[in-house]
């Protein structure tokens, strides 16, 4: 009887040692479980920022144009104005995405760029917090673009813990042009120098601790 249930625990994976099968209930489970919960707690504090830098190519708008479904001519590189077929209407975009990239580069004019989609920026903000805080929740966000992003332009992501009431989590979300452009004299402030582009608001749920 002994020998038949020394077979039987043989034949049951562990999950915890290895197995490929694993259980949540497992001892490692909950260890691992437990080390993310205490790591999110002690880096969930009021006033700790994280932060992410990002440059989109091309092919990184046109990929997410193509996920998401978006056919929206300002996404991409506008052929120029004398190309045989070119109409009024994408003539007059180009015209306004060249005076905006005048307008963002300052000395540097980079003409005939397409504009970065305002959500694929958006989305460092989650790229950050469920990495900076595994097993973190996502529940909500709030947005207002207040410049244009364009192809090859560097940003900056910030996320700063607003407050923490248990596990709820509020964090301020924004994302700055970091180019490093200067004024005509040299001289820029710093929001000259990295001008605001997203602000706003995220909330999450963090990992139970065990």
């Amino acid at each position: 009887m002994m020998k038949m249930m020394m077979k039987l625990m043989m034949k049951v994976p562990s999950g915890s040692c290895g197995s490929k099968v694993c259980k949540l209930g497992c001892p490692s489970f909950i260890a691992r479980s437990g080390i993310f919960a205490r790591t999110v707690s002690s880096q969930l504090h009021v006033g700790f920022v994280t932060e992410k830098t990002a440059r989109f190519t091309q092919e990184d708008v046109d990929a997410f144009c193509a996920l998401t479904g978006d056919a929206n001519p300002i996404h991409k590189a506008l052929l120029d104005c004398t190309h045989t077929g070119t109409s009024l209407g994408e003539r007059s975009l180009q015209s306004l995405q060249t005076k905006e990239n005048e307008r963002s580069d300052g000395v540097e004019q980079r003409q005939q760029s397409a504009i970065v989609p305002g959500l694929l920026c958006a989305s460092l903000f989650p790229a950050i917090i469920g990495s900076s805080y595994p097993g973190t929740l996502y529940l909500g966000q709030t947005l207002h673009f207040v410049r244009k992003v364009f192809v090859g332009d560097a940003v900056t992501a910030k996320v700063r813990v607003a407050s923490v009431e248990g596990r709820r989590v509020t964090f301020e979300t924004q994302c700055f042009k970091t180019n490093g452009h200067r004024q005509g004299n040299g001289m820029a402030t710093e929001e000259d120098a990295h001008p605001l582009v997203i602000d706003g608001t995220a909330s999450a749920l963090a990992p139970r601790k065990t």
